[in-house]
């Protein structure tokens, strides 16, 4: 008896190891388990903010909130052009150098545009020219209490494939009253219109052709990355998950360009006409 109780005091070293190494495997596996579920959740709470922040601007360009003082504004925007370096994206409202609503270029297609061939002060955001009030030239106001507004994790700006030499959108601007949404690239440059022959052209938000604002917010413990593209004209803000196994590209899709490209590889674009799609199916 007293042999069987001095074999049952305790673990061997050889049992204590291995229910170390047991437990320091469970605890690994939780803790990236636990840092996938965590990561998401910054994700979807940062898209989730950022869709907000586009509709806040949306609206605050319909009620068309100017001080007394102010110039007529072309419209609110949201300027992306550092969201891929810095994560931060900026509010601001587009002046014009109008006391009011009347001349061409408010009453035009196209916001800041007058006619003839479109040239930076002729239909282009004027991206260079930032001021503090709305009161002389055509210009860009950071509102003030949306400055510097952020995206964690590892963002960026991709273009679509196009049969136009264009680069990828970094400005949204929804027209004021209207609400219409304008799209500019890095320079200022209106992305969906071009100027021939003496004609303003708009190429369509369902066009293979148009430009959406694409931003990608990649994940680091996943395969998966999201995307969120801003429309022309509608606003249409479609968000949709994306896996880089599962995802990719087919044959048809490449032939007529229903495509992106991030990271080099090409992936099957779920569009405005997916999205109706869904709607109807549930």
């Amino acid at each position: 008896m007293k042999k069987l109780k001095n074999s049952l005091l305790g673990f061997t070293l050889i049992e204590m190891l291995i229910v170390m190494a047991i437990f320091v495997i469970l605890s690994a596996m939780g803790a990236g388990a636990f840092a996938g579920i965590r990561e998401t959740t910054i994700i979807r709470q940062d898209v989730e903010n950022l869709k907000q922040d586009i509709q806040l601007a949306k609206q605050k360009s319909m009620l068309l909130e100017r001080g007394p003082n102010e110039n007529w504004l072309y419209g609110i925007g949201i300027d992306f052009s550092e969201v891929d370096t810095t994560g931060e994206y900026r509010l601001f409202k587009w002046c014009s150098p109008f006391t009011d609503f009347g001349s061409p270029a408010t009453t035009s297609e196209l916001p800041g545009y007058s006619g003839g061939e479109i040239t930076i002060t002729n239909g282009y955001l004027p991206v260079e020219t930032r001021t503090t009030s709305c009161s002389g030239q055509s210009s860009l106001v950071e509102l003030a209490e949306y400055v510097d507004t952020s995206l964690s994790g590892g963002i960026n700006i991709i273009g679509i494939p196009s049969i136009y030499p264009r680069t990828p959108a970094e400005y949204v601007v929804f027209e004021a009253v209207t609400g219409k949404a304008f799209l500019y690239d890095g320079t200022g440059a209106p992305s969906n219109y071009t100027y021939s022959s003496g004609v303003l052209t708009y190429r369509g938000s369902y066009s293979l052709d148009v430009i959406a604002l694409d931003i990608v917010i990649d994940r680091k413990r996943s395969t998966k990355f999201e995307v969120l593209s801003i429309y022309p004209l509608s606003g249409t803000v479609i968000d949709h998950v994306y896996n880089r196994e599962s995802d990719l590209a087919s044959p048809t899709e490449v032939k007529t360009r229903r495509y992106f490209i991030f990271d080099g590889i090409r992936f099957s674009r779920y569009g405005i006409a997916d999205e109706l799609k869904s709607y109807r199916e549930e």
